[in-house]
């Protein structure tokens, strides 16, 4: 069902982070846009060009915050920008859920100043 490198499952991160919590269903809807054309490459279709990807609400027994993330991959400046403040940092965002993206760099978006 899912092109090699374009999918981040739930048994991927379990073998990672352990326990995840639900698991909600794919939706057929989301299976759909999978079969649509990429805007940005209309030769392929969206499975080719992106990852469908379960984001987790959690790691572990832990609620998923940018604190939580950054034990796992250290952010350097952006990180120094927001770790001090609490209304983020410590901020869980999200249910657990499925997410398209892009494996390609966005158009106009590299090099650009922070």
């Amino acid at each position: 069902m899912h092109e090699k490198n374009s999918y981040i499952g739930p048994e991927t991160l379990k073998r990672c982070f352990g326990e995840i919590g639900e698991i909600p269903p794919l939706t057929d809807e989301l299976l759909k846009e999978l079969e649509s054309l990429d805007p940005q490459n209309l030769e392929k279709k969206k499975k080719e060009t992106h990852i469908l990807a379960l984001i987790p609400d959690r790691i572990g027994k832990k609620l998923l915050t940018l604190n939580i993330l950054n034990e796992f991959k250290n952010f350097k400046d952006y990180w120094s920008k927001i770790k001090d403040n609490k209304e983020y940092s410590d901020k869980t965002y999200f249910k657990t859920s499925w997410v398209l993206m892009t494996k390609d760099v966005l158009k106009g978006s590299k090099k650009k100043k922070r």
